[in-house]
């Protein structure tokens, strides 16, 4: 399955092209993300500062994985949010099978060096 433009908000500035991009890019960390996964995400991009600025949510049944970047192009930002994102799937990894019956916010937990759930 891929995610279309309606998983995702844009502001009215956000091109076509960049909401392509942003879809593509998502769509390519999809696969390696837990099978229940669901994603959601906003994006801006404000034409008087020349910055994006994008979150992705990525809520599954025993965690979350949430990424916030800015950049000063869209191919910067996704960069970015996919290189985060597989940060906090690689962390997943390492502990999906011996994840205690919680819910864990993988982004909160790298945070504090793996070491809390």
């Amino acid at each position: 399955m891929e995610y279309k433009l309606s998983s995702f908000q844009f502001s009215s500035e956000v091109s076509r092209e960049d909401k392509n991009h942003a879809i593509t890019m998502i769509n390519g960390v999809r696969s390696k993300c837990p099978s229940d996964s669901n994603f959601t995400g906003c994006f801006e991009s404000d034409k008087k500062t020349k910055m994006f600025k994008g979150e992705v949510k990525v809520l599954f049944s025993k965690g979350q994985f949430l990424v916030s970047h800015t950049a000063t192009t869209m191919e910067g930002l996704m960069k970015a949010i996919v290189s985060e994102l597989g940060d906090q799937v690689a962390a997943w990894k390492e502990v999906r099978f011996e994840q205690p019956e919680t819910f864990i916010n993988y982004n909160e937990w790298l945070a504090k060096g793996a070491t809390g759930t």
